[in-house]
């Protein structure tokens, strides 16, 4: 992974992580990127507004949470099995 895609999840991380705990009005794109670590000004380099973040960010963890299911998953399995499944 290079700096630019280390910065954009760092970002993400960062956002997700202050939601999180403070909800979406309490949580200033400012607040965001000193949290990240960058300059809020870096923050408009990858994302060219806070709903462009949040969006990018929805697709961030939805795409994480495909990749542990898929992980887990085991297609020889019943459906059953596979429905009721638990992700630890």
């Amino acid at each position: 992974m290079d700096q630019t895609q280390d910065k954009r999840i760092l970002i993400l991380e960062s956002a997700l992580e202050l939601i999180r705990e403070n909800g979406f009005h309490g949580t200033p794109v400012s607040i965001v990127a000193k949290h990240a670590g960058v300059a809020a000004g870096t923050v408009y380099t990858y994302f060219k507004s806070k709903d462009e973040l949040i969006v990018a960010l929805y697709h961030y963890v939805k795409a994480g949470l495909l990749s542990e299911i898929s992980a887990k998953d085991h297609a020889s399995d019943p459906f059953q099995k596979r429905f009721f499944c638990t992700l630890e």
